[in-house]
């Protein structure tokens, strides 16, 4: 009998200290301030459930429903969330380092001031989701869908965004510093004060979006897409934008200055009173530019098509200019002092 007494309390024991509650119906339940370290919820519905201050560190709750939870400051450092619905959830303040929320929707949801460095959020939905002083970096948000999303004061620094979605995304003084954003797609978006310092845009596209006061230094931006952008204030010096498009956008008083230009279309921008010294544009497209007031001292411009371009007042100071069209340009007071040219074409 005392053993079997003993073996009762043990069984009772584990349960207390190692539930699982896989699958269960937990809707409301009240599990604030309550430790679930390593228990497993996997695919337990916990909708509208109050877990603020809960600690979840290396659980399992894959597939779980945590739809409309309070999730306040919840710990979820080293958990499994693949897969789990957090449909306008409150994370605000919730530590999700190093957390699996690959293929999970978070539409809608609020992470204001949530840690979620090195967190992986492959194909995971952030639609319409407010991730104002969110912490993602080196995070991967590969695929990720962030479109609508609000973003301000977010650090995505050295994270991998490559193909995510931030369509129609309202972003302010946000950081992706050495991020990867290859294929990225931040369009009709409303962006200022961004830093894309040494981050790899390549094919990135950025059409209709405004970009105002953007810091692109020694980012690479090879074939990306800036059509129709506001870029006025920003900053690309050092910056690669080989092939890259800016047809018929705003680059008013931005840096270029020792730019990699060489076969990007400028045709249709406004680069007046930007600043392109010692930047290299080969075989670069200015057709119709608007280069009114524009720096191009020490800049070497080679096989350029700049036809009806309007250069009034610029500085070509010590340029080196060959094989160009300026055919049917304005150039009225251009200054030209210690430029090498030869065989250009000239409005008559």
């Amino acid at each position: 009998m005392a053993a079997n007494s003993t073996d009762s309390i043990s069984k009772s024991i584990t349960i207390i200290e190692r539930p699982e509650f896989n699958d269960m119906y937990l809707e409301e339940v009240d599990f604030s301030y309550k430790n679930f370290k390593e228990v497993s919820f996997k695919g337990a519905n916990l909708i509208n459930a109050n877990l603020q201050f809960a600690i979840f560190e290396g659980a399992n709750l894959s597939g779980a429903n945590f739809y409309g939870a309070n999730l306040q400051n919840a710990n979820f450092k080293n958990a499994n969330l693949s897969n789990c619905k957090m449909y306008k959830a409150n994370l605000s303040g919730a530590n999700l380092t190093n957390t699996f929320l690959n293929n999970a929707n978070l539409s809608g949801a609020n992470l204001t001031d949530a840690i979620l460095m090195r967190a992986d959020l492959t194909n995971t939905n952030l639609k319409a989701a407010n991730l104002t002083n969110t912490i993602l970096t080196k995070a991967i948000l590969y695929k990720c869908n962030l479109q609508e999303a609000t973003l301000d004061h977010t650090n995505f620094n050295h994270a991998d965004l490559r193909g995510a979605n931030l369509n129609k995304t309202i972003i302010n003084n946000t950081l992706f510093e050495n991020a990867i954003l290859n294929s990225v797609s931040i369009q009709q978006s409303r962006c200022n004060r961004l830093n894309f310092k040494d981050a790899q845009m390549t094919k990135a596209k950025l059409n209709m979006s405004t970009l105002m006061e953007t810091n692109f230094v020694n980012a690479n931006l090879e074939y990306a897409e800036l059509n129709n952008c506001n870029l006025i204030n920003s900053i690309f010096n050092q910056a690669n934008l080989t092939g890259a498009t800016l047809q018929n956008s705003t680059i008013n008083n931005s840096q270029f200055m020792i730019a990699n230009l060489n076969e990007t279309n400028l045709s249709n921008a406004n680069l007046s009173c930007a600043n392109l010294t010692g930047a290299k544009l080969v075989n670069t497209n200015l057709t119709r530019a608007e280069l009114m007031n524009t720096i191009l001292i020490s800049t070497l411009i080679y096989d350029v098509t700049a036809t009806y371009a309007n250069f009034t007042r610029a500085k070509l100071v010590d340029a080196t200019i060959k094989i160009t069209d300026f055919r049917n340009s304005i150039m009225d007071n251009v200054n030209v002092t210690g430029a090498t040219i030869e065989d250009c074409e000239f409005p008559h």
